[in-house]
C-alpha cells in the first residue's frame, strides 16, 4: 500500500463541462474550490462570459477540516 506524502495530489485536476444556468459561483461553491482558483487556471479574463458547453478546469476540492 502506497502512502501519499505531504502535498502529493494537490494539483490534480478533472474537467466539467458548463450547462445552462451555471455561474463560476455556483460551480465554485458545487466543487468545493475557490472561486479565484477556478477563474485563474481556466484563464478566464470576464467570468460574465461563461458559455454552454465551454470545458472548464476543476481542481480537486481542497480537504475538509477535521
Amino acid at each position: 500500500m502506497a502512502l501519499l506524502s505531504a502535498g502529493q495530489g494537490l494539483a490534480q485536476t478533472r474537467t466539467i463541462t458548463v450547462v445552462e444556468g451555471d455561474t463560476l459561483e455556483q460551480l465554485a461553491l458545487r466543487h468545493g474550490v475557490d472561486l479565484d482558483t477556478l477563474i485563474a487556471i481556466n484563464g478566464i479574463s470576464d467570468p460574465t462570459l461563461l458559455q454552454v458547453g465551454q470545458v472548464l478546469n476543476m481542481p480537486a476540492a481542497a480537504p475538509v477540516a477535521s
